[in-house]
This record gives C-alpha cells, structure tokens and sequence, in this order.
C-alpha cells in the first residue's frame, strides 16, 4: 500500500467517524432546547397563573415555584410539579377568584410535567410493578357458593383480611402466610366433601327406591 492509499484510507475512516458522531447528535434532543421549552412555554404559563402566591418571593403553604431557573433544577423534584399537576387538572388552582389558564395552557402544562418531569416514554409505557392478587374471604366464598352450589361462609373459616387504602381487596395488602395456606386447603377438603358426590347416581337411585319401598311395606 502507496502513502496516497493509506492517507485515503485514514481519510475515509476519520469520515466515517465523524458521519457516525454527527447522526448520534441529531438523534438525542439538544438541552439547549429542552430548557427552551421550560424558559418559552412553562415558565410565563406560572407566571401568570402561579406566581403571585406561589414564586416572586411569596410561598404560600411553604410551596414556592420560582426555585427552579431551569429545566434540569425542576425534574430534580418531581414531588413538587406531582402536585401541581393534580391541582390544575382537577380545577383546585388557580382558585376559582383568579384567572384560569386556557386549555392549551393546562395541556401544555401537564404535557411537560409528565413528558419531561416524570420522563413518561409514551412509545414504552410502564405500568409498574403488578402484584400476584388473591380472592379476599369474601370473594373467595362467593366463588365457592356460585361454582360449587354450596353455601359457604368463609368468614369462619379465615381471618379477617388486612385493607389497604380503605379497601380489602387491594393485592398490595392481600398477604398470604403459611398459616393460611393451611387454612385454604382445609377449606378446599370440606368444599370438595360438600359438593363432590362419593357415589354413582346409579346407587343413590337404588338406595333412594329402597327406602321408599320399605317406607310403603311398613
């Protein structure tokens, strides 16, 4: 290989290079224009709707919005625009005496909250953990009487089941010790005694007319 080939070579691959730089920068978003967004679009929207008794110095309710001069210092508390966007999008702020934001202003808003603050990937939704849920007792004997025709009272037969934000059947709260298992399967043994036959419909027939013929002879 000549000198003039080994510098088009080096020369071919230094482009390569920078060909393949040049694309990752235009695939990942520029933070110029990310804070662009936070400085032309949210920040006059708190202005004019939030700052009179939330920012220039006043904080009512120890909650104040003027602390973030950019968009990185805002996604640092997410608990803060958690609940702002609760408030806006359930009517409580502004209160009912001030001016209201559009309904561009509160879509653009929340928009950002949840796209740029909580990182929300729309095209890769998490939904998050999903907990193994188990019938509570009250379910559970339902089912029972429904599908095996019985009536069932688990209420006496398994403890009262723990709640969770008011409700018993949240999966979160539906523990499942050793001590109830055992309690589930001696109550599927007296469900299965129950409502399983133990004999043919054949002899239950002949045992039926039998004692109905000795009924009649006596």
């Amino acid at each position: 290989m000549n000198r003039c080939t080994a510098v088009r070579c080096r020369l071919n691959a230094t482009l390569v290079s920078l060909s393949a730089l040049f694309a990752v920068c235009l695939s990942r978003p520029v933070c110029g224009d990310e804070n662009a967004e936070y400085q032309t679009q949210i920040l006059p929207i708190l202005r004019t709707h939030c700052y009179e008794c939330h920012g220039d110095g006043a904080a009512e309710g120890s909650f104040a919005l003027d602390q973030f001069s950019s968009e990185t210092l805002a996604q640092s508390k997410p608990d803060v625009w958690w609940n702002v966007l609760k408030n806006v999008r359930s009517g409580v702020m502004p209160p009912a005496e001030k001016a209201r934001p559009t309904p561009e202003d509160a879509a653009a808003l929340a928009r950002w909250i949840k796209f740029r603050v909580f990182q929300i990937d729309p095209e890769n939704p998490d939904p998050g953990k999903l907990p193994v849920r188990r019938l509570n007792r009250t379910e559970y004997g339902n089912t029972v009487s429904d599908l095996m025709g019985i009536r069932f009272d688990a209420a006496s037969l398994f403890p009262p089941d723990d709640s969770g934000f008011g409700f018993d059947n949240v999966g979160d709260a539906l523990s499942f010790s050793p001590l109830l298992m055992e309690q589930y399967l001696r109550a599927a043994q007296s469900i299965v005694d129950r409502s399983v036959p133990k004999v043919t419909s054949n002899s239950r027939l002949r045992w039926a007319f039998r004692a109905t013929s000795l009924s009649i002879w006596t």
